[in-house]
């Protein structure tokens, strides 16, 4: 059973002691054994309900934790610590009596830099187990392992591996959407950065941004921070640029220019923040130019970040 079929209500309950067994058996499986470097590690997770009854999970995607439980994780080493989970948004997902449905995770998330040959891949899944009147019974904890093979060299055909989860972005099924958002976001291949434009512009801006900070100083992926810049509301602006203070290379002057200039007030206020981060004779003489500005909430700011000393870095 696809999850796509799986009804999912919002999380509305609060756990409760309970001590029944968690009906539910998991296999974490590779969707093929041999990959490239660089390529989404897809792993299927069959979540099956061995019971003649209901059953239930509060777990949020992509992570598959919720309500204290760390959800799932991958290492090298059998019985690593689990990385607790991030995730604010939990569903409880239902399970038809001997059922089972499936989704997709990927591996290269939790192992970025696998070596080339093969590998044995740990895993650990646990999650909040319920009945499906939506009482919790005892946390489901479930390990295995597999062996995937890396190819030497990089990828060979980034750009059709994008393509490919790029199309999913618009499937009818949701998960399917966020399973590609997912895939995309580990890609460290410059070639994605078109695809994560397009993850923005649907509305998964923070998916979006995070996955940029990994294209430290890459010229589109700097275009498109400030690309994001000259539409974004405050948030998204201070998400962008915050996303741009954190890497080592500077943004280029061309581009500061170009928001500097622009029309978009979130825009220079974040602007403004960039600068008083990195401060330099180039960026105070911009600040400058932003502190005589006709806008008084702009340049009252850039009044006060010339006002500060010089951080360090």
């Amino acid at each position: 059973m696809k999850l796509s079929t799986i009804l999912w209500l919002a999380c509305g309950c609060a756990a409760t002691l309970a001590h029944a067994e968690c009906p539910l058996d998991v296999q974490a499986t590779p969707t093929r054994a041999d990959w490239h470097a660089g390529e989404p590690i897809e792993v299927n997770v069959r979540i099956a309900n061995r019971a003649d009854r209901p059953a239930a999970l509060a777990l949020a995607y992509p992570s598959l934790g919720g309500q204290g439980h760390p959800g799932i994780g991958f290492s090298l080493r059998p019985n690593a610590p689990l990385t607790a989970s991030t995730n604010a948004i939990e569903s409880v997902l239902q399970i038809a009596p001997r059922a089972a449905l499936d989704v997709h995770v990927y591996a290269n998330k939790y192992l970025p830099a696998l070596p080339p040959g093969a590998s044995r891949v740990y895993w650990q899944l646990e999650i909040a187990c319920l009945d499906g009147k939506g009482a919790f019974l005892a946390p489901g904890k479930f390990a295995g392992a597999f062996t995937v093979r890396i190819a030497a060299g990089a990828l060979p055909d980034a750009p059709a591996v994008v393509a490919r989860y790029a199309q999913r972005l618009d499937a009818s099924d949701p998960q399917q959407r966020r399973e590609a958002i997912e895939a995309l976001s580990n890609m460290p291949d410059p070639a994605v950065l078109p695809a994560l434009g397009k993850v923005y512009q649907y509305g998964y801006r923070n998916d979006a941004l995070q996955a940029l900070r990994k294209f430290d100083g890459h010229p589109a992926a700097a275009s498109m921070l400030v690309e994001i810049l000259a539409t974004a509301d405050a948030g998204a602006a201070r998400n962008a640029l915050r996303i741009a203070t954190g890497w080592k290379t500077p943004l280029p002057p061309e581009l500061l220019e170009q928001v500097a200039g622009g029309t978009s007030l979130p825009a220079r206020l974040a602007l403004v923040d960039y600068l008083a981060a990195r401060r330099s004779a180039a960026n105070d003489a911009l600040l400058q130019r932003l502190a005589a500005d006709d806008d008084e909430t702009l340049a009252k700011s850039a009044r006060a970040a010339l006002a500060k000393p010089a951080p360090t870095r």
